[in-house]
């Protein structure tokens, strides 16, 4: 999907869903973005923790925290 720039979203959680890929540029340019999960997936690809802008963003770049 594909998000426009004038989306307020403030959150977004896609963990634990099997995703393939990068995330897409609509979701990490979100200009009122302030969290953005996505561990637990996989087969992701890790350049998406690059791109973030870990000063203006809550994330966990991707990573799985165990369930114990």
């Amino acid at each position: 999907p594909s998000f426009p720039p004038s989306s307020l979203l403030i959150s977004v959680d896609l963990s634990y869903n099997d995703l393939t890929g990068q995330l897409p540029e609509s979701i990490i340019s979100l200009p009122h973005l302030k969290s953005l999960y996505f561990g637990c997936n996989q087969h992701m690809s890790d350049e998406d923790t690059v791109k973030l802008n870990s000063s203006l963003i809550n994330t966990d770049y991707g990573r799985c925290k165990s369930k114990k």
